[in-house]
């Protein structure tokens, strides 16, 4: 589960129990990392030394609307949020390439 901290990006392409316990955790995780409960001493490379994410560009929420049936649950849209992650809803395939070349042009 703690792969999705190794890019700077998740795609989600639906709302299987899978999908949101990743993004779920992930986000989690990340909020450990930026120190938002400082009672917790974690270090990002602990997990990885490939983990990246929110290093260079804010941990991002790639949401592929032609796959989902519905939003994103709103408590955790706003959990991502509150711990300065972006979420953003592409509705094709030309608004997903220019969203990751954006994302790339900040790294």
């Amino acid at each position: 589960m703690a792969t999705c901290l190794f890019g700077d990006v998740i795609l989600m392409l639906g709302l299987s129990p899978g999908s949101i316990g990743e993004v779920a955790f992930g986000y989690y995780l990340y909020k450990l990392f930026i120190g938002e409960k400082p009672e917790v001493k974690l270090k990002i490379k602990k997990i990885h030394e490939e983990a990246r994410a929110g290093e260079k560009v804010p941990f991002t929420l790639l949401i592929y609307e032609p796959f989902m049936k519905s939003k994103l649950n709103e408590e955790l849209e706003r959990y991502i949020k509150k711990f300065k992650g972006e979420i953003r809803y592409v509705k094709n395939s030309e608004e997903l390439g220019k969203e990751l070349k954006n994302l790339e042009s900040k790294l």
